[in-house]
């Protein structure tokens, strides 16, 4: 064979860098030798080398050499003299190896060593230059040259010593199978193993099957074996995976476990269960995610682990197949050990059986709730499998058993079973939270003899939220009851449940009320009953929460929450009381006293009368009486943690002079940081002059942080330009970091050219500490948040002067704000940022590039895709870009990077190549998405993209995901299936809807898909779930707002049919449920727009006439959406009254167009020309316009779109134009959407080619189905 010649310069640079480090004791003719080896000098190094020879004729290196030059020079036959190369390494080998094992080496081994190493890179690095072009045999002692040469710790020799063994190909086969069974160095057989694996023929899993067999083998072989196989991956190496399972090296088990489980090999089952037993916790790890992989098959088998509890995973004998499981040997030690490890292995299994949802195992987990070691693995399974992302697995007809819910409840209510498995069916059907269990948790609550049960019972009633008139009135009623139980824990589950429940019940109230009041309940229970009462807000617990506020005796957090109540029931009666406990101002009991004394001039009299006059009702409890003082030393002060609760209250009675007053005197003058602190937060939500002349006031001069950083909160809430200043100056100057960090977040709602320049200013410091003039890092944060948040032309100018600093981390966060502003003036600085020596400068420019939405950033960003040098994360970004983009030019080449074997890169590409909707990527796509040894994340991203890119061929595919896998995929199988319209899948996805027992999460992605593919079958299905009591499971949002999220999902979904009148009245009960919060009385007033009865029409109308601005808008729209030409004159009065809120008239404009009446078009028109309207309103009108779509719509759109595209005026009014002119698909449209098409920003480009195909048929670049 012909060896590749390779270049001298990297020659030079191999056998320099064997001369670096060189000891003392090295003979110094050698070293000559090296350098002149190193340099080609032949003759040199021949004269170096006899020298060497002459000091010390057994010289091992300088014998060697002279072998080398000897071949150079043509002295002797590379054939004659290899094997004594051979074997002189082999002498220097076993000499590293001594010295590398020796226990107790001292420093002359060491250096020793050292010179042992040096030499043999000499040897095998001259050994590799020589034989450059020159024909050779691969012979079997070339390659164990060439193996030992792999050894060295030059970078280089390493490199050409592997691609020398490359090039020789299968020819070594043989060879490289022999040594990597039999070579005494396990360096050499790693290597002999690496490149069989590097050659891909299956004929070799023989021989990494016999490799694996050797329990001897070393670790770092065996892990080559697994890591070769992978890339064999098929059916033909499952009995080599199995022996790997078996191995002595956790690595490799870990590894063989993974690829079983991709392979989903069910004659391996047994093989990954016994690995449950394994003593190493990421092998059990990923044999369980093995099993979870392969789904149904895992099922049974795991059953069978706890029915045998686990005695055929680990026997009372170790015999058979386990006894070659070396790393399970400990188990059969001692009993104690071998049973510890069963419960192990039963654990395991409990967990993957819950991950399945595997209802085959209900009644077995039900039963193991008895058992004290396995109850909790019990507990978390079944809870679940109440939660479960996944189908159900198990096919076998619906029965009790298979039911979980069902089942559960069966096991609480049989009083034949334990009272450990009631309780604990109890507990994890109150995780569930399903509402099919609220009426056996109602029975429970009254009647159950188990306290514990009574207590999870009232717990689960609250959480559930239950509603409808079938629940919630005996819920209330049994809660009201239930406050009379002598349990503390249930009375506590109990007031909390009626709180989140907020119905109103006079019974439940006054009973709350009298615990509130008992000083002899105990606190937690008075607690729990005040804030119950502060979300109840009842009129009559006013006196009480006086009462307890000026009760000197209750503790100070009780008196807290007592005051939260009286904000809340808004009472103004109750402010002058307030008023004065915020006046108090002093904790110190003597200032206090002093401060009382001075405000009533020594009059006791007078503070008594001030008392009296709050109006409190001291005889309305026994356990109550009015204070009474003999002298100003009895006074107590007003806690401050009871007066900072009066500051925020006053916050509702902001219209009264007396409340402002009292908090701008707290602000000023409390004794308490924390009390100003909340005086601060009130004003800054009463807001006015008064507010922010104080606020100012306590930013510039209160000494305590907390104080200066709500002040600065404050004034941002209530804005002007009046507070920049001194925003500015805390930010620049406040020694307390979380001052300065809310001076910037309040700077962000001012947008002023002032508080650009400063808040830029303090960027420029750069990350450091503020007492070297510079900022921390989460000031910084807030402050780049700050200069993005509705970023203008001027910040991005200032930004870029930014650029010029050499400080990186600037540098980056000026290339991030200006990305987020994106300031197409900005784009030239941002590309010269490509070409930074800093990584995250680079990688920040590369991302933020996308945002401009500017072509002439597509080359640059594909220079960069393409460039091998740089670094995989930032040539992602590039792809990220790309995507965002959607030019033409990139397709190509993202396409070609597919063939790229990094996941990072991959996944961006393939996610760019969807987002164009590149047809001619979806073989190689669909490719990427069978190979089960691709990335799951990036599998996930093929089958988003398929979807995106539209290609029927794809269905096949992706219904093998949807019905094989779990996880995430899963969930993007369902929205892909949908967005191809699928409708083989339809029956599944409906019976997903139908199932309570599926997760939320899969029910609605399945609903949407059913939208999608609009098949009438799943019309009457989806308006059965909108009535079903049991889809109504109320949840809080972040504003504390009563959402019912999964059904409100099934409404968006039922949206896309008729539904039928049997929806009419649940639809209406929940519109004029007063409890219900107003998005979910809007998704009913939307379902019922669906139902074309006189009934809900009729219901409709008189809506119409609702003033519920929360709701009013959802009524116009839905009255639009439901196509009744009845509703149209009003839809235009509304679309056209200019006094009406902007939401209200885009709801009319959204109305009209989906009536889709051609006799709407001049007063569509009339909205789109009105300059002086909204832009969301001309967009609305477009959208209308288009839905019209005749000849007079789509010339007038035309017109538009051409007098907008030569002002490069209005983007996103373009974008809908473009839109709607591709819908229409006229020919008068193809000049103006040329025009567009050579548009500058990538949106319009991508736009007016998508919408030229669909008109033309013309591609423009694209590849389109």
């Amino acid at each position: 064979m012909q060896i590749r010649p390779i270049s001298l310069i990297a020659l030079t640079i191999l056998v320099t860098g064997l001369l670096v480090g060189c000891g003392e004791r090295e003979n110094k003719n050698i070293l000559k030798a090296r350098l002149a080896l190193s340099n080609q000098e032949y003759q040199n190094a021949q004269v170096s080398v006899n020298s060497a020879l002459e000091a010390n004729p057994n010289s091992h290196e300088a014998k060697l050499l002279n072998v080398v030059l000897e071949i150079e020079t043509g002295k002797v036959k590379f054939q004659e003299v290899i094997s004594v190369i051979v074997a002189g390494l082999q002498l220097l080998t076993q000499e590293i190896q001594n010295l590398e094992t020796k226990e107790d080496p001292d420093s002359d081994d060491l250096d020793q060593l050292e010179a042992l190493v040096r030499s043999r890179n000499a040897v095998t690095g001259s050994f590799v230059q020589i034989i450059k072009g020159k024909s050779v045999s691969p012979t079997k002692e070339l390659l164990l040259v060439l193996l030992e040469a792999e050894q060295c710790y030059n970078d280089i020799t390493r490199r050409l010593a592997k691609d020398l063994i490359s090039e020789m190909g299968d020819t070594v086969a043989a060879h490289l199978s022999q040594m990597a069974i039999e070579y005494p160095s396990k360096a050499i057989r790693k290597s002999a193993v690496k490149h069989l694996g590097a050659l891909g023929d299956k004929n070799f899993i023989t021989v990494f099957h016999q490799i694996l067999k050797n329990k001897n083998e070393s670790p770092e072989v065996l892990y080559e074996v697994i890591v070769a196989l992978e890339e064999m991956l098929s059916p033909q190496i499952l009995p080599v995976l199995k022996t790997a399972t078996q191995t002595n090296s956790a690595q490799v088990r870990m590894y063989a476990a993974r690829l079983i489980g991709q392979l989903k090999a069910v004659d391996a089952i047994d093989d990954l269960m016994r690995l449950f037993a394994d003593s190493n916790s990421y092998v059990s790890g990923q044999a369980q995610l093995a099993l979870i992989h392969m789904g149904t098959s895992s099922i049974e088998p795991l059953i069978e682990v706890l029915n045998k509890r686990a005695v055929n995973i680990i026997p009372d004998r170790s015999s058979g197949i386990v006894s070659e499981s070396q790393f399970i040997a400990t188990a059969y030690i001692d009993v104690d050990r071998r049973s510890a490890r069963r419960l192990d292995v039963q654990r395991k299994a409990i967990e993957v059986l819950g991950t399945l949802n595997a209802r085959q195992a209900i009644p077995k987990l039900i039963d193991l709730l008895d058992d004290d070691d396995l109850n909790g693995n019990a507990v978390s399974a079944l809870t679940v499998m109440g939660q479960s992302a996944l189908p159900r697995l198990a096919s076998s007809g619906k029965t009790s058993q298979e039911n979980l819910i069902d089942s559960l409840m069966d096991a609480v209510r049989s009083m034949e079973r334990s009272d450990q498995i009631r309780i604990h069916s109890a507990r994890i059907l109150s995780n569930i939270g399903d509402l099919r269990a609220a009426a056996m948790f109602i029975n429970a609550l009254e009647k159950d003899p188990i306290r514990e049960i009574r207590a999870i019972a009232a717990s689960t009633i609250g959480n559930m939220r239950a509603r409808g008139k079938d629940l919630v009135i005996p819920s209330v009623e049994v809660l009201a009851k239930s406050l009379d139980d002598g349990n503390d824990t249930i009375v506590i589950n109990v007031a909390k449940a009626l709180g989140q429940l907020q119905v109103q019940d006079d019974t439940a109230g006054q009973k709350l009320i009298e615990i509130s009041q008992d000083k002899r309940r105990r606190e937690t229970v008075r607690l729990e009953a005040l804030n119950t009462l502060v979300i109840l807000k009842p009129q009559q617990a006013t006196q009480a929460m006086l009462r307890i506020l000026f009760s000197e005796e209750t503790s100070p957090d009780l008196r807290r929450v007592a005051v939260k109540v009286l904000s809340e029931i808004g009472d103004d009666a109750t402010t002058s009381a307030l008023v004065w406990a915020l006046s108090t101002r002093y904790e110190n009991v003597r200032k206090f006293q002093g401060n009382m004394k001075r405000k009533y001039k020594s009059n006791l009299a007078n503070f008594t009368a001030d008392i009296k006059g709050f109006g409190i009702d001291w005889d309305g409890h026994p356990d109550y009486e009015m204070p009474s003082y003999r002298n100003w030393g009895e006074l107590k002060p007003i806690p401050g943690l009871v007066r900072g609760e009066v500051a925020i209250a006053l916050k509702n009675f902001g219209a009264d002079t007396a409340a402002v007053n009292s908090l701008v005197e707290a602000l000023e003058k409390d004794e308490r940081a924390t009390v100003r602190k909340s005086a601060a937060w009130a004003l800054g939500e009463i807001k006015g002059e008064t507010a922010r002349k104080h606020l100012i006031t306590a930013l510039k001069k209160d000494k305590q942080g907390v104080v200066r950083q709500e002040a600065a909160v404050a004034l941002g809430k209530i804005g002007g330009s009046e507070v920049v200043a001194p925003l500015l100056e805390r930010l620049i100057k406040d020694e307390y970091e979380t001052t300065r960090r809310n001076a910037a977040i309040a700077l962000r709602e001012i947008e002023t050219d002032e508080s650009d320049r400063g808040l830029i200013n303090i960027l420029r410091k750069g990350i450091g500490t503020f007492e070297e003039s510079q900022e921390s890092r989460s000031v910084l944060d807030q402050v780049r948040t700050s200069l993005k948040t509705g970023g203008r032309a001027l910040t991005s100018d200032l930004l870029l002067k930014s650029l010029e600093t050499d400080d990186e981390w600037v540098r980056w966060a000026v290339v991030d704000a200006l990305g987020a502003i994106h300031n197409k003036q900005a784009v030239s600085s941002i590309l010269n940022e490509l070409k930074s020596e800093s990584y995250i400068v680079r990688k920040r420019a590369v991302a933020t590039l996308g945002n401009y939405k500017s072509r002439s950033t597509v080359e640059p960003l594909i220079e960069i895709l393409n460039d091998s040098s740089e670094s995989k994360s930032i040539r992602a970004q590039a792809a990220v870009s790309l995507g965002k983009l959607r030019d033409e030019r990139s397709i190509e080449h993202l396409i070609k990077i597919l063939d790229i074997d990094i996941t990072e890169i991959q996944l961006q590409a393939v996610s760019a190549l969807g987002a164009m909707k590149a047809a001619n990527a979806v073989p190689l796509i669909q490719t990427l998405l069978d190979d089960l040894s691709t990335d799951l994340l990036v599998r996930k991203a093929c089958i988003n993209a398929l979807a995106s890119i539209g290609d029927k061929s794809a269905e096949s595919l992706i219904i093998k995901v949807f019905r094989s896998e779990s996880g995430d995929i899963f969930k993007s199988s369902i929205t892909a299936l949908g967005n191809l319209k699928t409708i083989e899948v339809v029956p599944e996805l409906i019976k997903i809807v139908e199932d309570l027992d599926s997760s939320s999460e899969i029910r609605t992605l399945s609903a949407t898909a059913l939208a999608s593919i609009e098949d009438e079958r799943a019309a009457s299905v989806l308006a059965r779930r909108l009535i079903d009591q049991f889809e109504y499971k109320i949840e809080l949002d972040v504003d504390g707002l009563k959402r019912n999220y999964t059904w409100e999902s099934l409404v968006a979904s039922a949206k896309a049919f008729q539904l039928p009148g049997l929806i009419d009245q649940k639809m209406i009960d929940r519109i004029e449920d007063t409890w219900e919060d107003h998005p979910v009385q809007n998704a009913a007033i939307a379902a019922l727009s669906r139902s074309k009865s006189k009934k809900a029409a009729d219901y409709l109308t008189s809506l119409l006439e609702d003033n519920n601005s929360d709701r009013h808008q959802t009524i116009v729209r839905a009255i639009g959406e439901s196509g009744q030409s009845q509703f149209k004159s009003k839809l235009i009065e509304l679309m056209k009254d200019k006094n009406g809120t902007l939401d209200d008239r885009r709801a009319a404009i959204q109305g009209v167009g989906a009536l889709a009446d051609p006799s709407n078009f001049q007063d569509l028109v009339d909205i789109l020309d009105d300059e002086t309207n909204a832009i969301e309103l001309r967009q609305d009108a477009t959208v209308a316009l288009g839905k019209i779509g005749d000849d007079k719509v789509i010339s007038n759109l035309i017109d538009k779109l051409d007098k907008l595209q030569s002002d490069n005026q209005k983007k996103s009014l373009r974008l809908d134009i473009i839109h709607n002119l591709a819908e229409a698909k006229s020919e008068k449209a193809v000049t103006v959407l040329k025009k567009a098409l050579e548009d500058p920003d990538s949106d319009i480009h991508f736009m007016a080619a998508d919408a030229l195909y669909q008109v033309t048929g013309n591609e423009y670049g694209y590849s389109r189905l």
